[in-house]
């Protein structure tokens, strides 16, 4: 989809979240409840594709086996967005995302960023939990890479990125700011029911 072809698009929630036009959070808790949703739904989405194109036996009875993969795999995926590819995306993105691009050109390239950044590392963990420690080769990693980094960027892109980007500004995000909001009237409660019980005691 060009840049062109996206202004003749209808002007809704998901194609503004195609041009980057959904405000998403920068930093601090939201970022980390932001990725973290983020996180969860590209494990859920990757493992049962990858799960229905190796399976063998597509059944069931077989998936529940496979069940353990999303736990394991959102845990991984989870520790390589903090501590990996965070870092990698800060310093790469400024780097090779020209700071002239906009819309959805710069959705673009900023989703190949992040899902280069991610899917090298979770491929690896892919093959080594599918095959096993023993089963493990760097051949069955090189070839299902550039699988992966397809998969993972079309989904990412057209799929699940617009998808979070919308439940997060639409309700995750009014959902905390609520949140935040009672708890901070449980707090101001609490604190004013300490005076009263200590003057109390006093009596």
């Amino acid at each position: 989809m060009s840049l062109h072809a996206a202004r003749f698009l209808p002007d809704n929630a998901y194609t503004r979240a195609l041009r980057g036009a959904v405000p998403v959070p920068t930093g601090g808790k939201d970022k980390l409840a932001f990725q973290t949703l983020m996180v969860f739904c590209m494990v859920t989405c990757m493992v049962t594709i990858n799960w229905l194109l190796h399976a063998s036996d597509i059944t069931w009875a077989a998936y529940a086996q496979a069940l353990y993969e999303y736990p394991l795999t959102f845990a991984a995926a989870f520790c390589v967005r903090l501590f990996v590819a965070n870092p990698i995306v800060a310093r790469v993105a400024p780097a090779v995302v020209s700071s002239s691009l906009s819309g959805f050109k710069r959705t673009v390239a900023m989703t190949a960023v992040n899902v280069v950044s991610m899917v090298t590392f979770m491929t690896f963990f892919g093959v080594l939990i599918s095959n096993g420690p023993a089963g493990f080769t760097w051949l069955a990693y090189v070839e299902g890479l550039p699988v992966s980094l397809a998969l993972a960027f079309f989904v990412n892109l057209l799929a699940v990125g617009p998808f979070v980007k919308i439940a997060y500004a639409y309700a995750v995000k009014p959902g905390l700011a609520r949140t935040r909001e009672k708890l901070g009237e449980a707090r101001t409660a609490a604190r004013s029911l300490v005076p009263s019980a200590l003057a109390d005691k006093g009596e």
